[in-house]
């Protein structure tokens, strides 16, 4: 299977809520797409799916980053 995985960390309540009940305290994610400032992804079980930011840094409209997840590792 040729698939990017990447690992990650519940931020907010509601995360911790879905890493906890949905995805079994797995922080094991496959990429399904990639925008380059965003990831759809999947969690290894397939039973929960979301989009995280991978953006950096802050605008005008307040920050960039996710509020939700932390992506930790990418293994391409």
């Amino acid at each position: 299977m040729n698939s990017r995985l990447v690992s990650v960390k519940p931020i907010s309540a509601k995360a911790k809520n879905r890493f906890a009940n949905l995805m079994e305290n797995n922080p094991v994610c496959i990429v399904e797409q990639d925008t380059g400032s965003e990831l759809f992804l999947v969690s290894e079980n397939r039973r929960y799916s979301f989009w995280v930011s991978t953006r950096i840094g802050s605008n005008r409209f307040g920050s960039k980053v996710d509020g939700h997840w932390e992506v930790l590792t990418i293994n391409d």
